[in-house]
């Protein structure tokens, strides 16, 4: 590891990675040397998340790939996030992992990787999901398919106003943290995601109920579109409350994947003036 990496580290080690921005996934590719070669342009465009997801490789191969991914994202200061694998997360120092509904528990995942590292969560069409993963202790939750999705044609869809209901209903909750002399809005969540299943039953969360409950956690929570998403139909996302858009094929697929990862960025500088 170089000096630069080394002090990027520790860096990272004070604070948790931002989700924010355009959050490219990697595509299924064998070749190690032309996966590092598309993920270098998609960086060199602004991407500011890579999820490390490869359905087609063994494990001696997404050791090497997550390995080679995990530094050069330390190059770019880019989050690094694994899918599905929480240990392989933690054996290559990611910055943290992304669940799916069969990934087992966000507890499971924080007692392996420990508080530093990040948990996103995917709750599909579903906002009593993404509220039972943030009090579960997620740092991220992601919706869709809003579009049809090549990679994923199966895929549940989503209406983009849940993006909206979902981000009252979270803001509900940080805004509440942000003023110490206000007290804690609390709710009660059923079981679902702590039972290592996070699709095991559908939870509930009353939100505010005061007396009584479990503490929902009042950090920003950052919320991550995906499915389907184009540079065409991406600002809408961001506009309903999307943070980050989770980009595979219109990224990886385009001519030129650099000039695709900017024009994916500079929707959300555009959206947000």
């Amino acid at each position: 590891m170089t000096k630069k990496a080394k002090k990027k580290t520790v860096k990272r080690l004070a604070t948790k990675p931002a989700v924010a921005g355009l959050y490219a996934i990697t595509p299924d590719l064998a070749d190690t040397n032309e996966l590092l070669r598309k993920v270098r342009l998609a960086l060199q465009g602004g991407a500011r998340v890579l999820q490390y997801r490869n359905k087609i490789a063994d494990a001696a191969l997404q050791l090497q790939q997550a390995q080679a991914l995990r530094q050069l994202t330390l190059e770019f200061d880019t989050t690094f996030i694994v899918n599905d694998d929480a240990a392989l997360a933690r054996q290559v120092n990611a910055d943290g992992v992304h669940l799916g509904g069969e990934d087992g528990s966000v507890a499971a995942a924080r007692a392996l990787l420990g508080e530093s590292k990040l948990i996103g969560v995917s709750c599909y069409n579903r906002a009593p999901l993404a509220l039972a993963a943030v009090q579960q202790g997620a740092d991220y939750v992601a919706f869709g398919a809003f579009f049809p999705s090549s990679v994923k044609p199966e895929a549940v869809r989503a209406d983009i106003t849940l993006l909206q209901e979902v981000r009252r209903a979270l803001n509900a909750n940080s805004t509440l943290a942000h003023n110490p002399l206000l007290p804690p809005c609390r709710g009660k969540v059923g079981m679902g995601i702590e039972s290592g299943n996070i699709l095991a039953s559908t939870p509930t969360l009353t939100l505010p109920l005061h007396g009584g409950g479990t503490e929902v956690s009042r950090k920003y929570v950052p919320i991550v579109a995906i499915g389907g998403i184009t540079q065409q139909n991406g600002a809408m996302l961001i506009e309903a409350g999307a943070d980050s858009l989770a980009v595979i094929s219109a990224l990886w697929d385009a001519p030129d994947s650099e000039q695709a990862a900017k024009k994916f960025s500079t929707l959300f500088s555009r959206t947000k003036q």
